[in-house]
């Protein structure tokens, strides 16, 4: 029988992703989201770094350090997996950035589901079986991502008031449930370190800190989207890669190992978003 614990991470993690899906929809509207990707540079930049840059990282990680199969499988999916919607507990915090935040993670969000489950089919190795269950992915993100993510851009459309009044409380309710996912993984935490041994932690923290700097340097000369970048970069799609790696790959610790890159995105994160 699954843990309580466990059971209760993935209801608060549904819950963030859901409502935080719902929060861009009505924090930024389609005009604003069409004015920012009209910036084809910045875009193009976006798109390179996470794309191109992440995944060569990850790829150079995982060959250089010697790691265990289902640790290797996570470090590869994560890294070609972009549009983590945790980015949103950061971002938000950046004055006057929603807007092309959103945008951002829109585009790197629909990028991700074609571009991940490709890589798991493509680079999974090390004695890793996989088999990755399409259908049933784009299933749960459909009601997951798009139906919230639609439904907020159709309130902030024909009623931008209802769309302002309700938008707080889905940031509110987005970062209780993110905290609270987060908490209750660390209950895991031990297991996933035995999990993955001190190479696999040692590989998750400097994909976390590469990405960071990735999405920084790709950024225009506005210090606020340098760090807009840097944090929707470094947070990949963890949910999707959970998805992934739950239906289609047999060897547990490549679910223990994404779960301790979300954990290592939370500090990295927050400190840079302070500082």
């Amino acid at each position: 029988m699954e843990p309580v614990y466990t059971s209760a991470a993935r209801l608060f993690t549904l819950l963030f992703i859901f409502t935080a899906a719902a929060y861009i929809g009505v924090a930024a509207s389609a005009r604003d989201i069409v004015i920012v990707l009209r910036d084809r540079k910045l875009m193009l930049r976006v798109l390179l770094a996470n794309i191109l840059l992440v995944p060569v990282l990850g790829l150079a990680l995982v060959s250089a350090i010697p790691l265990p199969g289902g640790v290797k499988a996570a470090v590869m999916l994560l890294a070609f997996a972009p549009g983590g919607m945790n980015a949103l507990q950061f971002i938000t915090k950046i004055k006057g950035e929603l807007s092309f935040a959103s945008a951002v993670l829109f585009v790197l969000f629909v990028v991700s589901l074609v571009l991940t489950p490709l890589a798991a089919s493509v680079f999974i190795s090390g004695g890793i079986q996989a088999e990755i269950p399409y259908g049933r992915i784009l299933l749960d993100l459909a009601w997951l991502i798009f139906l919230p993510l639609a439904a907020g851009l159709a309130v902030r459309t024909y009623s931008p008031f209802l769309g302002k009044t309700v938008s707080r409380p889905l940031n509110l309710i987005s970062t209780a449930a993110f905290a609270l996912a987060v908490v209750l993984s660390a209950s895991v935490k031990k297991e996933a370190m035995r999990g993955i041994g001190p190479e696999g932690v040692v590989v998750m923290l400097a994909l976390v800190i590469g990405s960071m700097i990735i999405g920084w340097l790709s950024g225009s000369r506005e210090t606020g989207r340098k760090r807009v970048l840097s944090n929707t970069t470094s947070c990949r799609n963890a949910a999707l890669c959970l998805a992934i790696a739950m239906a289609g790959i047999p060897d547990r610790t490549a679910v223990l190992s994404i779960l301790v890159f979300q954990l290592l995105t939370v500090p990295a994160n927050m400190f840079f978003t302070l500082y």
